[in-house]
């Protein structure tokens, strides 16, 4: 009975600290967190990119997103950061960040609209505030075991991996989510639903090329599925893959307005990047002429050679030299 009592006014206590420490986040301080963290999320990234032309572009696409599933989509910031890597990430209170490094791996208006989607995803979701919920609550639970007779350290550890196991798998389901949110607008935008996929293909293509460039070996180096905190991006690939084909009608939805998309993204210029290492560069868009090669192209790379191939590639999302044709039009990286 004494034991019973005890316990009970340790959960009364962890759950007057829960809503002392925000546990429990509600949608006003979200948006007050999200406030107070902006500027620290915008000097990580390396500040805003200095374009305001573009950086209306992708807040006009992410702002279309929004107003497809978001009860306030006025309220959400769409910031176009200067961090030259392939990333895209949503912080709490409808604070959208997406680096200029991922425009490079973006081929179209409707591949832009899936990103910006899936972060939407996550705002309206509110997978941030759930997750810190999920994680403060696991803490307590772990830390009122300690008060049970007899808990070991090894029972403590087992409870530990649990606790961040069951994390992990809610982080999958939050990715899987945020996908069918992205897949669902681009479809109410118009735009062509096959979007999404190639979206999703295109961090398949940067993870592909990340190996290639390290020489990791993806059946050794690569981190169990069942360890991440996002699932893998060819499993995300299929499944969105399976929403396009049960769709009935897509002929009213097959815009992707990729020449207007290269318009707004050429002349970009970047930093060093993880894939060129530290030498800076500028994305060019050019016509593809009878004559032109993987290899002719590549050697117009700031890095040239078979590397330049296999980033022109990638970033383009080509799969092999059938691929180019004339007059198609296609991104390059190229010395400043």
């Amino acid at each position: 009975m004494i034991r019973s009592i005890i316990v009970a006014a340790s959960l009364l206590c962890v759950s007057y600290a829960a809503q002392a420490q925000g546990m429990f986040i509600n949608p006003f301080e979200e948006r007050s967190l999200g406030q107070q963290g902006h500027k620290a999320a915008l000097e990580k990234s390396g500040g805003l990119y200095q374009d305001k032309v573009l950086a209306d572009y992708v807040a006009a696409i992410g702002s279309k997103a929004a107003h497809t599933t978001a009860r306030h989509p006025e309220a959400f910031v769409f910031s176009l950061t200067a961090d030259p890597e392939l990333n895209a990430f949503a912080r709490m209170g409808g604070f959208i960040y997406i680096n200029v490094g991922a425009l490079v791996w973006i081929n179209d208006e409707a591949e832009l609209a899936a990103l910006l989607g899936h972060e939407v995803g996550h705002a309206t979701s509110r997978h941030m505030a759930h997750y810190i919920n999920r994680k403060n609550v696991a803490t307590g639970l772990t830390r009122l075991s300690r008060l049970r007779r007899g808990a070991t350290d090894e029972d403590m550890k087992e409870k530990k991996v649990k606790a961040t196991l069951l994390l992990l798998e809610y982080g999958r389901d939050n990715e899987y989510e945020s996908d069918d949110i992205a897949f669902s607008a681009v479809v109410k935008m118009g735009l062509d639903p096959m979007g999404t996929p190639r979206m999703l293909n295109q961090l398949v293509n940067r993870s592909n090329l990340f190996k290639a460039f390290s020489g990791e070996n993806a059946s050794e180096k690569e981190t169990p599925d069942f360890l991440r905190s996002h699932p893998p991006s060819v499993d995300r690939v299929r499944r969105s893959l399976g929403k396009v084909s049960s769709l009935e009608d897509v002929a009213n939805s097959k815009f992707a307005y990729r020449d207007r998309y290269l318009d707004a993204i050429d002349g970009i210029s970047l930093p060093g990047m993880q894939m060129t290492g530290a030498e800076p560069s500028r994305l060019t868009v050019i016509s593809v002429q009878p004559g032109d090669t993987l290899e002719s192209l590549g050697d117009r790379m700031v890095i040239p050679g078979p590397p330049g191939q296999l980033t022109l590639m990638a970033i383009n999302g080509l799969n092999s030299e059938a691929d180019l044709k004339a007059g198609m039009r296609l991104k390059l990286l190229v010395g400043n």
